[in-house]
């Protein structure tokens, strides 16, 4: 019984990381999902790094943050222009 339990809750976990490396929303750049990353990272405005564990929800308000601070950083008054 408890063997039995032991390997439907292992499959399920595997089934479980296949379905999110696996299948990804279009956040308008590519998502790379990793298990051994703790932040977002964003490479050269292409491709996001996210660790696996987050949620559909958490990419999108990072990537949304992600956008809105690489725009104030273009605009910024007090940064030194030509």
């Amino acid at each position: 019984m408890w063997i039995a339990l032991g390997i439907a809750i292992t499959v399920l976990v595997i089934l479980y990381v296949i379905y999110k490396v696996s299948w990804a929303r279009d956040y308008g750049v590519p998502i790379r999902r990793h298990l051994f990353r703790m932040h977002m990272f964003v490479e050269r405005d292409q491709v996001a790094h996210v660790p696996l564990w987050w949620s559909d929800i958490m990419i999108q308000k990072r990537l949304d943050r992600y956008w809105k601070e690489s725009l104030r950083s273009n605009f910024n008054p007090n940064s030194p222009e030509l």
